[in-house]
């Protein structure tokens, strides 16, 4: 379960929700999420104005860890 964003310290906040990956984000913050792909992998990513982002991607095709490390 996931805790409610508070308005006062970041602002209105807008949810991304994708292949049961649920997370809220600032609504200044540009998002940029790719289509998914044959596999239903695909990558999200959040940023804000100055040097902030959240890169979010799953990858139901990967084994394990490791061989994710491999291919990065």
């Amino acid at each position: 379960r996931f805790a409610r964003p508070s308005r006062g310290r970041w602002g209105h906040m807008k949810t991304f929700e994708r292949s049961g990956v649920r997370f809220a984000y600032p609504d200044n913050w540009t998002l940029d999420a790719d289509a998914p792909d044959a596999d239903g992998g695909w990558t999200a990513t959040v940023q804000s104005q100055d040097t902030a982002f959240l890169l979010v991607s799953l990858r139901p095709e990967a084994d394990d860890a490791e061989q994710l490390a491999d291919e990065a």
